[in-house]
């Protein structure tokens, strides 16, 4: 596994920087509560992710077309899944507790992972990608737990900053997946065809 690249890592701290700065300059307006009425539903991470599956992923090409059918319907069941999962998520104003959170992307992509299987998305391809992705996850929920236990912010605060940060690291998602995808070489092809 790579060391962590610490490009995403400062992605991830300009989106909860944008949020705490928000707060702040809210504050100075003469808001001195926190904004308790805004919709996490319609956060612009939702809207992200749908132009990502809708737009984005059909536009792909790798170049070999079994190759880039199987990206776009890996692309298209992770990003689905995720949508759901934390639009569930940000409908509950419940506190924001970092365990909850790891544990929420945990199981986000250990269900993504079954579903592209079942989607006939082959292993290889599967396990590629999260060792090529693993360096965000990781960024990812160290932002998300550092902000889950930081008394700056309040509840909803924090969960609107858990989605900004999530708004970044989908950006290197597709990029991930198309990085895996051409490490693979004669693997995939081979997986596909239903020769492993």
């Amino acid at each position: 596994m790579k060391g962590i690249d610490f490009t995403h890592v400062i992605v991830a701290c300009i989106g909860a920087c944008a949020t705490v700065g928000s707060a702040w300059l809210a504050y100075r307006r003469g808001r001195s509560k926190p904004c308790d009425t805004y919709d996490l539903r319609r956060h612009p991470l939702f809207e992200r992710l749908r132009y990502m599956r809708e737009i984005m992923v059909p536009r792909l090409d790798v170049g070999h077309a079994e190759k880039t059918t199987c990206l776009r319907k890996f692309l298209s069941v992770k990003l689905e899944t995720f949508e759901e999962g934390m639009r569930d998520w940000a409908a509950k104003p419940e506190a924001m507790h970092s365990g909850d959170v790891v544990g929420l992307i945990t199981s986000l992509v250990k269900e993504y992972e079954t579903k592209a299987l079942s989607a006939g998305i082959p292993r290889i391809f599967v396990e590629r990608f999260a060792d090529h992705h693993a360096h965000v996850v990781d960024a990812t929920v160290d932002a998300l737990s550092r902000i889950a236990s930081s008394e700056l912010y309040s509840e909803l605060e924090k969960q609107a900053a858990a989605l900004d940060i999530l708004l970044y690291a989908f950006v290197y998602t597709v990029r991930s997946a198309e990085d895996a995808i051409s490490t693979l070489n004669g693997k995939l092809e081979a997986a596909l065809e239903g020769r492993t």
